[in-house]
């Protein structure tokens, strides 16, 4: 059989909600208890990392399939260190960033409903700290794959990326509202990688 393993910073995936069945080691991560300040996504690189270069040094290994579930990005938009500003083209007050890096789900449903407005700049501003939480994860998931390579076991594990939703950051007028069908939602990305199998490159539209 398959070696199995997973880790996950979000408090409802873990074995206690379920999750845990067919997995050999479940590493539930908890940022909001530990103060982690990119919640939790370098603690589980190191996780799945260590568990990779722990299973290159076996004699007579199995297959296995491992799983990171990373919760970012997600509200509040506060992407660590130097992916806070790298996306911002048009500078907002540092005071009122530091406002919209701890806007969470109350402000987003004030402004679903009409009661909150964000400033054009505002707004690109806003979108920049999602595309720094973005660009943090493929940072984080980039060091998965180097650890992968370093093992010498790239070349033959199939490397799949998604995610569960999308978001609406204002399209429809509409913020993290995630009960809708558009576009924005549901057509998240679906990215694999297998050397020699899965030709690299390929786009598939639908």
């Amino acid at each position: 059989g398959y070696e199995t393993f997973a880790v996950s910073t979000s408090s409802e995936i873990g074995p206690e909600a379920g999750f845990g069945q067919g997995i050999d080691s479940f590493i539930g991560i908890q940022p909001e208890q530990e103060g982690s300040p990119d919640d939790g996504a370098a603690a589980a690189e190191s996780a799945v990392a260590k568990w990779i270069e722990g299973r290159a040094v076996k004699d007579g290994k199995p297959p296995f399939f491992a799983c990171a579930l990373f919760t970012n990005p997600r509200l509040p938009f506060n992407p660590p260190g130097e992916y806070r500003d790298k996306f911002i083209e048009k500078q907002v007050p540092l005071p009122r960033l530091d406002q919209l890096t701890q806007f969470w789900l109350p402000f987003a449903r004030q402004f679903t409903l009409g009661a909150a407005a964000l400033s054009p700049d505002e707004m690109d501003a806003f979108v920049s700290l999602y595309d720094g939480e973005v660009a943090y994860a493929d940072y984080r998931l980039s060091r998965v794959i180097e650890t992968l390579q370093r093992t010498g076991l790239l070349n033959d594990t199939l490397v799949i990326v998604t995610s569960d939703a999308g978001d609406d950051l204002g399209d429809h007028g509409l913020m993290a509202d995630t009960s809708r069908l558009y576009d924005s939602i549901i057509r998240v990305p679906l990215v694999m990688s297998l050397p020699k199998r899965i030709q690299p490159g390929q786009r598939i539209a639908d």
